[in-house]
Formats: C-alpha cells, sequence, structure tokens
C-alpha cells in the first residue's frame, strides 16, 4: 500500500504509532529521509517490542531519526494552534474522524483504536455543545 502511494520512496515519516505502522513504512524509505518520532502507542508499554532491525536501512539510506515531544515546544503554542486552524478554515487540509455517540461507547472506542479499525482521528462524545 505504502509502496503504490509512494513508488518514488518516503521521504518524510512522522511516526506517533510505532510498531507496525514503523515497520511498514521502512522498506519504503527514499534515500535522505526524514523520520519525527512523537509516540509510540502501537507498543505495548510493559512488553519488550519486536520487528525488523532498522539499523541497515537507516545506514544504507541514510535516513535522519529524531524524536521529540510537544512539551520541548509550549513556547510555540500558540502557533501550533492556531497555524493548522487557519489551514483547516481555510479548506487547505482535510482530516477523518471516528466519532463514538457517548461516553457508553468509549470502551468499544478504544478497542478500535488498538486495533487500528478506526478512521482517522477516534473521539468518544460526552456532550453536546450549545453555540
Amino acid at each position: 500500500m505504502i509502496r503504490r502511494a509512494c513508488p518514488d520512496g518516503v521521504d518524510v515519516f512522522f511516526d506517533s504509532v510505532g510498531g507496525a505502522t514503523l515497520d511498514a513504512a521502512l522498506p519504503n524509505l527514499d534515500v535522505g529521509a526524514r523520520i519525527a518520532v512523537c509516540g509510540t502507542i502501537g507498543l505495548p508499554p510493559d512488553a519488550e517490542a519486536h520487528g525488523p532491525r532498522i539499523e541497515r536501512r537507516i545506514l544504507v539510506n541514510r535516513v535522519s531519526m529524531q524524536g521529540f515531544l510537544a512539551t520541548d515546544h509550549l513556547h510555540r503554542i500558540d502557533d501550533v494552534v492556531e497555524e493548522p486552524a487557519g489551514w483547516l478554515r481555510a479548506g487547505r487540509i482535510r482530516h477523518r474522524e471516528d466519532i463514538s455517540p457517548s461516553s457508553a461507547d468509549a470502551p468499544e472506542a478504544l478497542v478500535r483504536l488498538s486495533e487500528g479499525r478506526n478512521t482517522g482521528k477516534s473521539l468518544v462524545r460526552v456532550a453536546d455543545i450549545d453555540p
């Protein structure tokens, strides 16, 4: 699937999942690719992670891989929120949401998220907001 979508290779990969998602991207990295790692929700918190050895791919393709945390950039929070919000309002970006209708549906929403059965951002409606 990645190879079809990116026949010339992946130049930038933003990884907030890790595990099988990163494993799928690795064979498709282009020379000089960059990987930003900001999360590992796809990895068990207390178990040993398993997957391909990535050192050779990083070496041969001269890949840059760097971790970062949102808290490293709190001084720019206004920009981080406003710039993409402006893109969204202008229709420059689109997003998908998997919205569960009530808090009673939260356990199933978590299962869908953990199994990768959600589409886009997974949300649970906890209350209606009056405009």
